[in-house]
């Protein structure tokens, strides 16, 4: 069993808190230090056609059609209303009046391309969305789709949350604060999409954002050059992640995860391209010999990287497997930490009674490796290990305030 830990964004009774929120060759994947490929709208899926109209802002749509026109709005471009619609928006576009302040962790809805709660059987396909707090926003929706859609500048490119079963495929998604950001979304598809140079606004520069998501597929996409991390899952369980190529971000990808996300297909042994990754392909199978280690306290790898860009494509011969697992980890103890009286004490289940750690402190948090608690009194903190009972590393420190990690 895992520690009961608590990991803060500012020192305080200790509560659990991760606060966490892809592309292919798609539209036209890009390495880094290309030039900007999200400038242009993806050439139109060739599928069923539907009646066109024109649209005005905050439309509220209830029956599939295409749109006729770019709409520029002070809000809302569209709002779906009903299920099993499909809105084509004919390669137009949607202009917002600006991405809007930072709500981080909330979402930013003060103004969305196109919204949709509650529903199922929508498909949003063929346009543009820029300039918005969120350019599609789906929410308590299921079995639907966003498709050949280009999304940018906005403080959220796509927000999928507390949905199930939805497709993202074929789109771009750059230049935003967050790309593609699923939330609380299981048994989605995130297929041969571009999630490229997102940029910074503290927090941000994420290309594909998972929290609190399970049993997701990400395959095909093409993840470059977001000015932070690639890709973040937190808390995000049981994902499968292959056939992607990760170029470009800083840094490329973390995992908060133990033992669950899958980052390569399990039936060909084969993983992901890291641009990154340093390892060799001694017996010519495209496939590096040594694993490619996923960052995060996770300490998961994908044990089947490509050594080149798009290598699932030119591969010619079956995967030849070096990996080795590493033994799993044994099992560790709860510890439960408190803060109470002016005093930080710890307790395991079975005890009749807590430990005093730390007396005469005001903040507590726990260290990114689940040992280490942080005590404040005053502008002294103080670091001890609770695993061993033992003080360890025992520093004073004059500081102003105190900023932990979100994770």
């Amino acid at each position: 069993m895992r520690p009961l830990v608590a990991r803060f964004g500012v020192l305080a009774l200790v509560a659990a808190v991760a606060c966490q929120a892809a592309q292919g060759p798609g539209p036209s994947p890009s390495s880094s230090g290309s030039a900007a490929s999200g400038s242009a709208t993806p050439a139109p899926t060739p599928t069923q056609s539907y009646p066109s109209r024109e649209g005005t802002c905050a439309m509220r749509v209830s029956e599939s059609f295409t749109l006729a026109n770019d709409l520029t709005c002070t809000g809302d471009g569209m709002v779906v209303v009903s299920d099993n619609v499909t809105v084509d928006l004919g390669g137009h576009t949607l202009t917002g009046p600006g991405m809007g302040p930072q709500t981080w962790p909330l979402p930013q809805l003060d103004s969305v391309g196109v919204r949709v709660g509650g529903h199922t059987g929508v498909t949003i396909r063929n346009g543009k969305t820029t300039a918005f707090s969120t350019g599609i926003y789906f929410i308590d929706m299921v079995s639907s789709s966003i498709e050949g859609v280009t999304t940018l500048r906005n403080r959220f490119g796509f927000y999928i949350h507390a949905s199930q079963k939805i497709t993202v495929k074929d789109s771009d998604v750059e230049f935003n604060i967050y790309g593609l950001h699923l939330q609380n979304s299981d048994d989605c598809v995130l297929t041969n999409n571009l999630l490229a140079r997102q940029t910074y606004n503290s927090p941000g520069g994420y290309g594909l954002y998972l929290y609190a998501s399970s049993r997701n597929r990400v395959t095909d996409n093409t993840i470059d050059s977001n000015i932070n991390w690639g890709i973040w899952f937190s808390d995000a369980k049981e994902n499968v992640i292959f056939h992607n190529n990760v170029v470009g971000n800083n840094p490329p990808v973390s995992d908060n995860t133990e033992g669950s996300n899958v980052w390569y297909d399990k039936q060909t042994k084969e993983g992901n391209w890291w641009a990154d990754y340093k390892g060799k392909d001694a017996d010519n199978d495209s496939i590096g010999d040594t694993p490619y280690p996923i960052l995060g306290p996770g300490g998961m790898v994908d044990p089947y990287p490509f050594v080149a860009k798009d290598g699932w494509k030119t591969k010619r011969r079956s995967t030849i497997d070096h990996y080795e697992p590493a033994p799993a980890r044994p099992p560790r103890a709860v510890t439960v930490v408190a803060l109470a009286g002016g005093s930080a004490y710890t307790a395991r289940p079975g005890d009749d009674r807590a430990t005093l750690r730390i007396p005469d402190v005001s903040q507590i948090a726990m260290g990114t490796d689940e040992r280490t608690l942080y005590a404040a009194s005053g502008k002294t903190v103080t670091a001890e290990d609770i695993v061993t009972g033992e003080t360890r590393d025992r520093t004073t420190y004059a500081v102003d305030g105190i900023v932990a990690a979100n994770r």
